[in-house]
């Protein structure tokens, strides 16, 4: 399967693949084609081709391809996005001789995958965006001494792993966004000085953190947003006079931060949408004539500011959606935590009364403030997040919270008091999160609390008896709690106005159950 003498190019843009020109040859995309309407056989590999995109595609097809493409010297650039990538296929692609730029993203690319791939350590880019890379597949990175362009936005990628990313001193482009990093992480990437573009969008970064950019003063492009960045955070960006492109969207920045921001010399592009900036924000703006493009959505921007905005600068492109939304602060904010990644539902009045997370969300501290300001939730869950006693106090604000749900969530136990002052809340879910006797201590003191799941938790026998308190408990769930046993059962049997009682896998015995059944005749008990 060698090149043809004789252009394929024409066979494979009748299967609806499209071609694009650039500097070094030619991109062939096939994201179009219709696979089931083919033969069962592909064309040849056009000589001209240098680049192919693949996206999605059965696995058969995929398998053709890479067969094809295996060993053609002419070829610099494979990109398999949202395939299934495995062994065979990555084998075939370190076969193809001087292949400098591969694209994972969106795969099953795993740390084998990464170890086969860098073989080849004359790759100068690598795409493995939201993959299954973890720390330990990292290790493979530090002998790519060439690479230049690294994405490894939305994988669990943390400190641990980043150290070994610092002798990559030719990397110029770097994305870390949707990773759990912190503002001190990055000390380990100090020696890349050449970086020109960073990625740190919804990361666990804070306006703290920001000092630890000072080591890249080459920047011309940079996204933070989606992280707690302040006004005071700003003011260390007026180091990067080489910056052009600045993303800080979903940020509670305000009018005070735009003064710091229109100091920039080189900026061309602020993205600023979901900020706390108004009218008298963007007007500090229009005296940035370097500006072309701007982004305002979702903010307190006025249709008329716009248009003041635009009479001194009518050659920015901007983005605004101020004419098509009411100056509502409750508006901001839904639009803020959807930006990041959050669930909302509302009732027939158009008032937020249910609240959920998703895999996607971005940590806690960037928006549990924003949260606590819509009074009218009655349904919040909240599942794997990090929350810290400062901010989780303030849900005492939401007075009509009748439901919540912290499932695999971190937060210190004795912030727990501060759900004692919710007159409503009556459902409390609890599983598998770190949770002992200590907050039990305080659950059991919800005026209201009905249901309660414990599950997978730390609770003891002795932390039982708090629950003596909880006068309204129908509900009660301790499944897989270990230290649960039969210690616990006189307390379990004084509560009588339980109508159900879940200790599944628990390390109360048979006998143990039995007595249970006497004690409480009127509650269905799970075992």
């Amino acid at each position: 399967m060698s090149v043809s003498e004789n252009s394929n190019l024409d066979a494979w843009l009748a299967l609806g693949a499209r071609s694009r020109s650039f500097e070094d040859g030619l991109e062939l995309n096939l994201a179009n084609v219709d696979w089931a309407r083919q033969s069962s056989s592909l064309p040849t590999i056009p000589v001209e081709v240098t680049s192919w995109k693949m996206q999605g595609g059965p696995d058969e097809r995929v398998r053709q391809l890479l067969s094809l493409l295996k060993g053609q010297k002419q070829i610099k650039a494979v990109a398999l996005r949202g395939v299934n990538v495995n062994e065979a296929s990555v084998s075939c692609i370190s076969q193809i001789p001087e292949l400098i730029e591969v694209d994972f993203s969106d795969t099953n690319f795993s740390n084998a995958h990464l170890e086969q791939i860098c073989q080849n350590d004359r790759l100068q880019s690598i795409n493995l965006a939201e993959t299954s890379i973890t720390d330990n597949g990292l290790i493979c990175l530090k002998k790519m001494r060439q690479l230049k362009q690294l994405n490894l936005n939305k994988n669990k990628i943390t400190e641990a792993g980043l150290h070994y990313l610092e002798g990559l001193v030719s990397l110029r482009d770097l994305s870390l966004g949707g990773t759990p990093l912190t503002g001190a992480a990055l000390k380990w990437l100090q020696r890349l000085v050449l970086l020109e573009k960073l990625d740190l969008r919804h990361t666990h970064i804070t306006h703290n953190g920001l000092m630890a950019l000072t080591y890249f003063r080459r920047l011309q492009k940079l996204k933070l947003g989606g992280n707690r960045i302040e006004d005071d955070g700003i003011l260390m960006l007026k180091q990067f006079v080489r910056l052009e492109s600045l993303e800080l969207a979903g940020t509670p920045i305000t009018d005070q931060a735009i003064e710091t921001l229109a100091q920039l010399p080189r900026i061309r592009r602020l993205y600023l949408a979901g900020t706390a900036i108004s009218d008298v924000g963007l007007s500090q703006l229009a005296g940035v004539t370097s500006l072309l493009a701007l982004d305002v959505r979702k903010t307190a921007v006025t249709a008329q500011g716009v248009e003041n905005f635009q009479q001194h600068l009518p050659q920015v492109q901007i983005k605004t959606d101020a004419e098509q939304k009411p100056a509502s602060s409750v508006i901001r904010s839904i639009d803020l935590l959807e930006m990041n990644h959050i669930q909302l539902k509302s009732n027939q009045y158009g008032e937020p009364i249910a609240l959920k997370t998703t895999e996607q969300t971005s940590p806690a501290t960037h928006w549990f403030d924003v949260m606590t300001e819509l009074r009218s939730l009655k349904n919040v869950e909240l599942e794997d997040q990090h929350l810290d006693s400062e901010q989780f106090s303030k849900i005492r604000d939401l007075h009509h919270l009748q439901a919540l749900s912290i499932k695999k969530c971190k937060l210190p136990e004795t912030t727990l008091v501060s759900l004692c002052t919710l007159q409503n809340l009556g459902w409390l879910d609890l599983r598998d999160s770190a949770i002992s006797d200590v907050g039990l201590k305080f659950i059991s003191r919800i005026p209201s609390l009905s249901n309660l799941c414990l599950s997978r938790t730390q609770i003891t026998d002795q932390g039982l008896i708090h629950l003596k308190h909880a006068l309204l408990l129908k509900d009660l769930v301790v499944k897989q709690c270990a230290y649960v046993t039969d210690d616990g059962l006189e307390t379990l049997g004084s509560l009588e106005q339980l109508k159900h009682l879940d200790i599944r896998n628990t390390g109360i015995s048979q006998s143990g159950y039995q007595t249970l059944c006497e004690k409480l005749p009127g509650c269905k008990i799970r075992y």
